[in-house]
């Protein structure tokens, strides 16, 4: 029978990222719960566990967001399905795998809200919990934002669940690498723009708002970030000591990327 023991061994020969062993690590322990509720095993070895190892302090987060100009192209280059999910990537904040995982039933329409509970990463074949407790959170539904999923519901919302879907074959996306080269490269090349992967629209929210004065600490909440001092570091440069309240900066960002 398969011990923890069993699992400890294997994992700490793997040579990658915590991160990548508990996304190993997710399919295995829910097949083990499905196991023991069938009673085919007694106990899920797994339940409650979680491996991690001693890794070295990470590097510095590189941010290398797209100015006004970039965006308004990229956007204009897009169409469709495709348009409405550039518009979300660079108005929310959302992790590449939190937008693939995102469900019509997790918008709130009358409070203009967007929940954010879970996540869709390569290595899993489901859904998964989000990356930290601190993503697991509510955001903004910015008006662009609103207006871009309203436009989505004619292409997706009698497909299924998911907001998103790769648009060339009706089904969930799979992770960051199949939109890179889905849809992602092809369309940075056909707008003129200089290449950056996905992840730098979450970075691009992130320092436009506070370049406009948002008020760093709902940055923060709409990032998912654990405290403001992880926004406060990684955002430093493109901190505006002249803080809006609310959304009125991402209003005043909006009315001049409207105008590229």
């Amino acid at each position: 029978m398969l011990t923890r023991a069993d699992v400890r061994n294997w994992v700490a020969s793997m040579d990658c990222s915590n991160k990548r062993i508990i996304n190993i690590l997710s399919p295995l322990r829910a097949a083990l719960q499905d196991a023991q509720h069938d009673d085919l095993i007694p106990v899920n070895p797994l339940f409650g566990w979680t491996y991690k190892r001693n890794e070295p302090p990470k590097e510095k987060i590189y941010v290398d967001p797209f100015n006004a100009e970039e965006q308004a192209a990229i956007i204009n280059a897009a169409a469709g399905s495709t348009k409405n999910q550039c518009t979300v990537f660079f108005w929310t904040g959302m992790r590449t795998s939190e937008l693939i995982a995102l469900e019509w039933t997790d918008i709130d329409w009358k409070r203009k809200k967007i929940k954010i509970n879970k996540a869709h990463t390569y290595a899993a074949k489901n859904d998964e919990s989000t990356k930290t407790k601190s993503s697991n959170r509510e955001i903004d539904m910015l008006p662009h934002v609103e207006a871009a999923l309203i436009n989505q519901k004619l292409h997706t919302l009698l497909q299924g669940g998911k907001v998103f879907l790769n648009p060339h074959t009706s089904k969930q996306w799979t992770g960051d690498q199949q939109i890179r080269k889905g849809c992602w490269i092809p369309l940075l090349k056909k707008a003129g723009v200089r290449y950056r992967n996905p992840y730098q629209t979450r970075q691009t929210f992130a320092s436009m708002m506070l370049s406009a004065g948002e008020n760093i600490a709902w940055v923060s909440a709409q990032m998912g970030h654990s405290n403001v001092l992880i926004t406060a570091k990684t955002y430093a440069r493109w901190i505006n000591n002249n803080e809006q309240h609310g959304v009125k900066g991402s209003r005043d960002v909006w009315a001049t990327f409207g105008q590229h």
